[in-house]
C-alpha cells in the first residue's frame, strides 16, 4: 500500500497515479474506490482510496522504501 499527499490543484486520482509512478515506477490509471473522513489528532482530514492492477515490472525507488529518510 502506498501513501502520499494530494498536491494543490491535483485530484485524488492524479495523486494516486503520481505516487505509483514515483514509488513503484509504474504508470497506470488508478480506479477510485472511496473517500473517508479521518478524525485526526489535530483536525479531521479526508483520505482517498484507489486501486490499480499492475501488469508491468515494478521498480521501487529505494529512497521511498519504508524506514528510509527520503
Amino acid at each position: 500500500m502506498l501513501g502520499g499527499a494530494v498536491d494543490a490543484g491535483e485530484s485524488y486520482a492524479e495523486a494516486a497515479a503520481r505516487e505509483l509512478a514515483e514509488e513503484l515506477g509504474v504508470h497506470v490509471e488508478p480506479r477510485f474506490v472511496l473517500t473517508f473522513l479521518c478524525a485526526g489528532v489535530i483536525s479531521p482530514y479526508w483520505l482517498g482510496l484507489h486501486e490499480a492492477v499492475i501488469t508491468t515490472a515494478v521498480k521501487p525507488d529505494p529512497g521511498k522504501s519504508p524506514g528510509s529518510t527520503g
